[in-house]
């Protein structure tokens, strides 16, 4: 992104909603280590999806002057020596960024090496990812294992993984979100660290509180906090006493009965939701960047034709079905049936995007501040819509009214975009 528009999340709202999400959320991470693997697992099948999605979009709709590279069998590399003006889209076997990018930078591989200077944000996804380089702005990252070694970044970091380590030689400007099943922070964090995972150990510096919670918890004496610690052991934990804490400690704890909303993430914890969020948010970011009219103008149908959308919602949600059924009722209609029931359910899975950006974007007016820019309006809103779905049988609902009317006011959307079409031909 450019500067003017740049996605500051990290930098604008980590000291007031750090705060308000972790005492949400109350800190309830799952002890059963079973978990931390799947999230494994899952972290590399979404980092597949995400180059699925990088490609796709790169075809269809990236603009003419951001460079592009697609290589499903051979390494891609960016020499020491080269320099890109633009936005950077990259999906391959190995990828491996060494020269210099001003712009965004777009990457999914089996392996990312991030180690140029990076002057924008950075999003990417990959089975291994290392960073030992200079991003000036944010750094989304999703992957099985994630390395931050030497690294520089200028804005807050949002990580992902089965595996995170982050060196002592690693520098974060802003603030840090985690998930994952072992992680190892040892760098510095210039604001707030929330985050969950099965084994933690923190002998880093975070220049102001700590929100986070781990079944084995470990804070050696090389710490340095410059606001508390606020965290839930499920095993054990060690805090070493030389560790500098200055707000000092805050144990959530664990004997709370596993029913009622905190646990609506069926046992996920904090970790869950923190993965949950990180998969939509980089999910939400791309949709807004390359379909950002799109899904404004869904959103806005929402607002505009309420019942409208809610009527046509129905309709789609049940009737789709019926008709997919009687295609493969039929040999030659089997394709088609096929298709219809993958978009179908590629249409609800959008649904959630198009509320949540409407969320954000009624905050946004509730806060009288419309100038923000539309990927912390996609952030906000779904910062939103996961914190209602905590909420036992009243989750429910949200999901169901987030099905029908985003379906309905995607659906009505399509249709004025063909009828204009048409009358244009």
């Amino acid at each position: 992104m450019r500067n003017n528009t740049q996605f500051n999340i990290l930098g604008k709202i980590t000291a007031p909603n750090f705060e308000t999400v972790a005492h949400t959320i109350k800190l309830t991470v799952g002890e059963d280590f079973g978990i931390f693997k799947a999230m494994k697992k899952g972290l590399v099948l979404f980092s597949t999806l995400l180059i699925f999605v990088v490609v796709a979009l790169a075809v269809l709709v990236i603009p003419a002057e951001a460079r592009v590279v697609y290589d499903r069998e051979n390494p891609v590399a960016l020499g020491s020596a080269e320099v890109v003006d633009d936005d950077l889209f990259i999906a391959a076997t190995q990828v491996a960024i060494r020269g210099t990018v001003n712009g965004d930078v777009f990457v999914a591989g089996g392996s990312v090496a991030i180690e140029g200077t990076i002057n924008g944000d950075v999003y990417a996804a990959g089975g291994l990812v290392t960073v030992t380089g200079k991003v000036s702005q944010d750094l989304v990252v999703l992957g099985g294992n994630v390395n931050l070694s030497g690294a520089e970044v200028g804005d807050g970091v949002i990580a992902g993984a089965g595996q995170l380590d982050i060196s002592s030689d690693t520098k974060i400007g802003g603030g840090l979100i985690f998930a994952g099943g072992w992680g190892i922070l040892s760098g510095e964090v210039g604001r707030n660290v929330v985050g969950g995972c099965g084994r933690l150990l923190l002998d880093g510096s975070v220049g102001r509180s700590v929100y986070v919670g781990a079944s084995v918890l470990n804070v050696d004496s090389a710490a340095r906090i410059g606001g508390s610690l606020t965290y839930r052991a499920g095993k054990s934990e060690s805090i070493s006493s030389a560790a500098e804490i200055k707000g000092g400690l805050n144990k959530v704890s664990g004997t709370a009965p596993r029913k009622g909303w905190r646990f609506s993430l069926k046992n996920f914890g904090l970790a869950g939701y923190v993965y949950s969020y990180v998969s939509s948010l980089v999910v939400g970011i791309i949709l807004v960047y390359f379909f950002r009219f799109q899904v404004e103008r869904v959103a806005e149908t929402v607002l505009i034709q309420p019942w409208r959308s809610l009527g046509l919602g129905f309709l789609v949600l049940f009737l789709t079905p019926v008709a997919v059924i009687i295609f493969l009722a039929s040999v030659v209609g089997i394709p088609i049936g096929l298709i219809i029931f993958a978009l179908w359910m590629l249409s609800i899975y959008l649904t959630h995007f198009f509320i949540s950006y409407l969320f954000g974007d009624s905050l946004a007016g509730l806060l009288k501040d419309r100038s923000l820019n539309p990927y912390l309006v996609m952030a906000l809103g779904l910062l939103v819509y996961q914190l209602l779905g905590l909420i036992p049988i009243f989750n429910f609902f949200i999901g169901l009214a987030t099905i029908l009317f985003g379906l309905g006011a995607l659906f009505s959307y399509q249709r004025e975009v063909i009828s204009a079409a048409r009358a244009t031909s």
